[in-house]
Protein backbone atom coordinates (compact mmCIF):
# COMPACT_ATOMS: atom_id res chain seq x y z
CA UNK A 1 0.00 0.00 0.00
CA UNK A 2 1.01 3.57 -1.18
CA UNK A 3 1.61 6.61 1.20
CA UNK A 4 -2.17 7.29 2.70
CA UNK A 5 -4.06 10.45 1.92
CA UNK A 6 -6.69 11.56 4.23
CA UNK A 7 -10.26 11.95 2.46
CA UNK A 8 -13.18 13.57 4.30
CA UNK A 9 -16.73 12.59 3.44
CA UNK A 10 -20.38 12.37 4.22
CA UNK A 11 -22.38 9.44 5.49
CA UNK A 12 -25.81 8.90 6.55
CA UNK A 13 -26.82 7.87 9.76
CA UNK A 14 -27.49 4.16 8.40
CA UNK A 15 -24.37 4.12 6.99
CA UNK A 16 -22.57 5.45 10.43
CA UNK A 17 -23.99 2.57 12.03
CA UNK A 18 -23.19 -0.35 10.00
CA UNK A 19 -19.67 1.10 9.92
CA UNK A 20 -19.20 1.34 13.30
CA UNK A 21 -21.00 -2.43 13.78
CA UNK A 22 -18.81 -4.17 11.38
CA UNK A 23 -16.00 -2.49 12.92
CA UNK A 24 -16.48 -3.58 16.50
CA UNK A 25 -17.20 -7.08 15.16
CA UNK A 26 -14.53 -7.08 12.89
CA UNK A 27 -12.11 -5.80 15.30
CA UNK A 28 -11.14 -3.81 12.01
CA UNK A 29 -10.51 -0.12 11.89
CA UNK A 30 -13.31 1.95 10.14
CA UNK A 31 -11.10 3.19 7.92
CA UNK A 32 -9.66 0.09 6.88
CA UNK A 33 -13.54 -1.17 6.07
CA UNK A 34 -13.95 1.54 4.13
CA UNK A 35 -10.70 1.35 2.07
CA UNK A 36 -11.77 -2.21 1.11
CA UNK A 37 -15.37 -1.26 0.17
CA UNK A 38 -13.52 1.24 -2.22
CA UNK A 39 -11.11 -1.29 -3.48
CA UNK A 40 -14.05 -3.81 -4.27
CA UNK A 41 -16.02 -1.16 -6.54
CA UNK A 42 -13.57 -0.11 -7.74
CA UNK A 43 -12.27 -3.44 -9.31
CA UNK A 44 -15.98 -4.15 -9.87
CA UNK A 45 -15.84 -0.29 -12.19
CA UNK A 46 -12.69 -1.99 -13.99
CA UNK A 47 -14.48 -5.61 -14.53
CA UNK A 48 -17.60 -3.85 -15.88
CA UNK A 49 -15.67 -1.52 -18.15
CA UNK A 50 -13.12 -4.59 -19.58
CA UNK A 51 -16.93 -6.69 -20.10
CA UNK A 52 -18.47 -3.91 -22.08
CA UNK A 53 -14.98 -3.32 -24.16
CA UNK A 54 -15.01 -7.00 -24.92
CA UNK A 55 -19.07 -7.13 -25.86
CA UNK A 56 -18.10 -3.95 -27.95
CA UNK A 57 -15.36 -5.79 -29.83
CA UNK A 58 -18.21 -8.64 -30.38
CA UNK A 59 -20.81 -6.78 -32.04
CA UNK A 60 -18.22 -4.84 -34.08
CA UNK A 61 -16.67 -8.29 -35.67
CA UNK A 62 -20.48 -9.06 -35.82
CA UNK A 63 -21.16 -6.13 -37.92
CA UNK A 64 -17.78 -6.54 -40.11
CA UNK A 65 -18.81 -9.84 -40.57
CA UNK A 66 -22.52 -9.21 -41.63
CA UNK A 67 -20.94 -6.51 -44.06
CA UNK A 68 -18.88 -8.27 -45.68
CA UNK A 69 -20.29 -9.94 -49.75
CA UNK A 70 -22.13 -12.92 -49.73
CA UNK A 71 -20.28 -15.98 -51.48
CA UNK A 72 -20.96 -15.98 -54.81
CA UNK A 73 -21.14 -20.17 -55.38
CA UNK A 74 -21.40 -21.25 -51.80
CA UNK A 75 -19.57 -24.35 -50.64
CA UNK A 76 -18.02 -26.37 -53.33
CA UNK A 77 -18.08 -29.81 -51.88
CA UNK A 78 -20.58 -32.03 -50.62
CA UNK A 79 -21.19 -34.40 -47.61
CA UNK A 80 -20.28 -37.31 -49.07
CA UNK A 81 -17.13 -35.73 -50.07
CA UNK A 82 -15.82 -35.34 -46.48
CA UNK A 83 -16.07 -39.13 -46.14
CA UNK A 84 -15.25 -41.19 -48.98
CA UNK A 85 -15.99 -44.94 -49.14
CA UNK A 86 -19.09 -44.39 -47.19
CA UNK A 87 -22.48 -44.45 -48.74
Amino acid sequence: MGRMVRKQFYIDEDLESALERYSAESGLPQAALVRTALERFLQEVREEAARSEAWGQVVTGMEEAAALPPRASGRTWKREDAYPGER
